[in-house]
């Protein structure tokens, strides 16, 4: 199934119930990409199952309504998301000008990392759906690429989506907005100093990526608890 077909598929869905509409839009996005991954990274058919709670109230928040959407993606294939991916780092199947040439560095740095929170099958998994943005680079003046606003956006949107867990598991919520504070204080004390010590730089990029890492770890944590 194409992946517009199948966004448009989800939309039709959802408009059955009192869902904001820009809400929808992002909801299909994330099914699309879920199975489109599914689908190409595990050479398989797979089934969609998209659960819309009952609608609730907040008593901090009495005018709106809220729900709970909860998707699951089953992939029939024994082919793992990663499989492929690993094969190739591991077995060096890959051209010297290739994409995968800077995911194989990656892995290398990456490794040093690995424990039972944050397992070679994590990162394998975040490689197969395209992360957008590179923690920690440098231009050549030496100072924070860019970049790094971004990063603070993508995890501040994250904790106010998360926004949820502030009443469901408050230990959870409160570790997770801590983590990514302390990410954007470190991103910003960077930006604002000129680093043209390269080996500083790569410490600096570890200790951002190690950050990452374990903002990621406690979500996975969390969530396989639920």
């Amino acid at each position: 199934m194409a992946v517009s077909i199948l966004m448009t598929d989800v939309k039709s869905f959802l408009k059955y119930f009192n869902l904001d509409k820009e809400d929808c839009g992002k909801i299909a996005r994330i099914v699309s990409e879920l199975a489109d991954n599914a689908c190409e990274h595990a050479d398989s058919d797979c089934l969609i199952d998209i659960d819309v709670s009952q609608d609730y109230k907040k008593r901090s928040d009495p005018d709106n309504i809220f729900y709970s959407v909860n998707i699951s993606v089953l992939n029939f294939s024994e082919i793992f998301l990663g499989n492929t991916l690993q094969d190739k780092i591991h077995n060096q199947c890959y051209r010297a000008a290739s994409r995968y040439v800077t995911v194989a560095k990656a892995y290398e740095t990456h490794k040093n990392f690995f424990d039972s929170e944050y397992t070679e099958e994590h990162f394998l998994c975040c490689q197969r759906f395209k992360m957008k943005y590179l923690v920690g680079n440098f231009n050549a003046n030496g100072k924070l690429c860019v970049e790094y606003r971004q990063i603070n956006k993508e995890f501040m949107a994250m904790v106010r989506d998360c926004g949820y867990f502030k009443y469901a598991k408050n230990d959870f919520y409160y570790e997770l907005t801590e983590k990514t504070k302390d990410l954007e204080e470190h991103l910003v004390d960077v930006a604002g100093k000129i680093i043209e010590n390269k080996e500083q730089q790569k410490k600096i990029k570890l200790s951002l990526h190690k950050e990452v890492q374990d903002i990621f770890a406690l979500i996975n944590k969390n969530y396989q608890r639920f």
